[in-house]
């Protein structure tokens, strides 16, 4: 069976013979923090380049009239993935913080070999699946002002976006080489709240409230 030979198989086993994929990370970065007058805060980025090769993909497999015959996962694919991210804190006082981050990612696959029929076909300029090219979000927490003995109430709220992405990219079209359109995640933005309630009436008690996805945002 040529299309198992080509998989590293054997016809007794077509599921042997892919390895396991690794990742080689080079990272630089800094970390700060700084206080001006009451007002504290911090500041970090890092920028970062990783080697990842033997990706293990399930890749799907067609005839040469374009017709799925099946499946397997093998060793398709390797790529780059270059980034940065940054992230930053301010609490102008002591009962309010504000948080806030952005992640740059860029992706690009060196190889990737799919099959159609017996025929080896280069798919590397396909998206990276799982990996948007842009993502961010902020968070504020403001403690409210009371009698102490009551206990700490906290209100917070965060939001998160992140820029079209695809879910997978395992199913490839064997006319366009590329993933089929369904599988496109489009942008999308999250906003999460939370009140908590510590130290209720000065107990060891405490409760809280938390709503997922604020604005019923229909983003999966």
């Amino acid at each position: 069976n040529p299309i198992i030979a080509a998989f590293g198989g054997t016809s007794a086993n077509p599921f042997y013979g892919f390895k396991p994929g690794t990742v080689n990370t080079a990272e630089v970065g800094l970390k700060t923090s700084w206080t001006i007058g009451d007002v504290r805060g911090r500041f970090n980025v890092a920028a970062y380049h990783q080697d990842y090769s033997d990706i293990q993909r399930q890749s799907s497999i067609f005839d040469a009239a374009g017709v799925l015959i099946g499946s397997t996962i093998i060793n398709a694919a390797s790529a780059d993935i270059d980034g940065f991210e940054v992230e930053a804190t301010v609490r102008p006082t002591s009962s309010l913080q504000f948080d806030a981050f952005y992640s740059y990612s860029r992706p690009k696959y060196n190889e990737w070999i799919v099959f159609s029929g017996t025929t080896a076909v280069a798919v590397k300029s396909s998206p990276f699946a799982g990996a948007p090219r842009h993502s961010g979000g902020g968070s504020v927490s403001w403690t409210l002002p009371g009698d102490e003995a009551k206990g700490e109430m906290v209100f917070s709220s965060h939001a998160y976006r992140q820029t079209e992405t695809y879910t997978q990219d395992t199913t490839i079209s064997p006319v366009t080489l590329q993933p089929f359109a369904t599988s496109v995640l489009p942008s999308y933005t999250l906003v999460n709240a939370r009140f908590e309630w510590n130290r209720i009436f000065g107990t060891k008690f405490s409760a809280g409230a938390y709503v997922r996805n604020l604005f019923d945002k229909y983003y999966y």
